[in-house]
């Protein structure tokens, strides 16, 4: 199925989303009113995953702000749900796009809700790191414990997958300890198989 931006959108009220970022002093995080932009990038997330074919399945975007993958993984019959921290300007915007969202803060060292389970397919893009008490800038944190907290992230992720399921992670740029492919292997490849692309990791569970 090819879905249109227009597709998308379909039954949005367009106007207030676009509104959304003056009303709730967003700054920088305005960009996400941008329909076009991040709704076509959602649009060809889902087809680059192939969740524009084949069976329904289940998936939770991580990060997922406005929601927008959420609702096309949505209109293209899968059964989806994000997950992002408390913000009342994501709230609203997935209220407007009728997106289901566990709202969580993720912290370092924590295991998400048990709600937040039995997943084919979790989705995570541009997602900068698990939280720690009191520290705003990464280079507070030796690049080691940034490693620590991200394996026990992402450990906690595998185990909400089911048979088969894949997590699909879109690196950050800049972020030299999370694009040592070797490290990914020594840390996950007993449990999962690792593709790297680019920014992109893969694993898919034995």
């Amino acid at each position: 199925m090819r879905m249109t931006i227009e597709q998308l959108m379909d039954g949005v009220d367009l106007k207030r989303l676009q509104l959304l970022g003056r009303l709730h002093d967003a700054g920088d995080e305005r960009k996400f009113c941008d329909y076009r932009q991040h709704g076509g990038d959602a649009i060809n997330r889902a087809k680059h995953l192939g969740l524009d074919q084949g069976p329904s399945v289940q998936v939770l975007d991580i990060g997922c702000a406005f929601g927008y993958f959420v609702r096309a993984c949505k209109l293209l019959g899968h059964d989806a749900e994000g997950l992002d921290r408390p913000n009342p300007m994501y709230a609203e915007a997935c209220s407007l796009m009728s997106v289901p969202v566990h709202v969580y803060y993720i912290a370092a060292g924590e295991p998400l809700p048990s709600e937040v389970s039995n997943y084919d397919l979790i989705n995570m893009e541009g997602f900068g790191l698990p939280g720690r008490e009191g520290v705003t800038h990464l280079d507070d944190v030796p690049a080691e414990a940034l490693w620590s907290d991200w394996v026990f992230f992402v450990t906690d992720l595998l185990d909400r997958l089911n048979s088969k399921g894949r997590l699909a992670i879109t690196l950050n740029a800049g972020r030299a300890w999370q694009n040592n492919l070797a490290e990914w292997r020594a840390a996950f490849a007993s449990r999962a198989e690792i593709d790297y692309s680019i920014n992109r990791i893969y694993l898919t569970i034995r």
